[in-house]
């Protein structure tokens, strides 16, 4: 990220009477604005990315780019809260125990809504699900005219969509998605495990007792009482 330095020098030319410190913002059109640093509001924000059966949640704009459900945190307010009643206020879904993503930083200018320059940290999180149903009874009067209604994205056609921010929230979008692979393919591995060793225990009772095992369930096992009938203990 470029920065500039203006020095202004006082009458006689001698000195540095002051530092006046320039950044470059960037607004969700790709386009750079240089401000002074002064000018600059810093503004916290926290982010969800949701993705159920291959689609992730976004939001449209009137200028037909998508982000995430998401904004700022307000003063005082834990960030996994305002993810939390980000999503509520955006799409009237529920959402528990957000886990953090990742965080960016950026300089932008937001040329799309109030044009101010912000310093904003991006938090983003995830959760494993949601319920509810989709509203925007929960919209401010701004996303009253500019937002459209919450939709489910296809993660194939992700790619095609405009982003409305200036961070481009798909890397997280295709995180989550193979975070919810890897933890499928380790369930998947732990219920192969499991059955594995299920068959050990009925083949082993069967070896033990000379009984055919029909079902099995911690601390017990239950016999096929059609073949064979179990007496006294032991």
């Amino acid at each position: 990220m470029s920065r500039k330095t203006q020095a202004k020098y006082d009458p006689l030319g001698q000195w540095p009477a002051a530092i006046m410190t320039t950044v470059i913002c960037h607004d969700v059109y790709g386009n750079e604005h240089e401000t002074e640093a002064t000018l600059l509001e810093w503004r916290p924000a926290a982010y969800v990315v949701m993705i159920e059966d291959g689609s992730v949640c976004l939001l449209k704009g009137s200028d037909g780019r998508y982000d995430l459900p998401g904004g700022a945190i307000e003063l005082g307010e834990d960030p996994k809260a305002a993810a939390i009643r980000e999503v509520k206020e955006e799409t009237g879904l529920d959402i528990s125990e957000p886990t953090l993503l990742g965080v960016e930083s950026s300089l932008f200018r937001a040329s799309h809504s109030d044009d101010r320059c912000y310093h904003s940290l991006l938090m983003y999180y995830h959760c494993t699900s949601s319920t509810g149903s989709i509203s925007a009874v929960g919209f401010d009067e701004y996303e009253k005219q500019h937002v459209e209604l919450a939709e489910w994205m296809p993660l194939e056609d992700l790619h095609e969509v405009k982003v409305g921010s200036t961070v481009d929230f798909r890397s997280y979008a295709r995180k989550k998605h193979r975070l919810n692979a890897e933890r499928l393919h380790v369930d998947n591995d732990m219920a192969a495990a499991r059955s594995d060793e299920l068959r050990n225990v009925y083949k082993s009772a069967k070896d033990m007792l000379g009984v055919h095992i029909a079902h099995a369930r911690p601390g017990r096992l239950l016999c096929d009482e059609r073949r064979h009938e179990l007496t006294g203990t032991g």
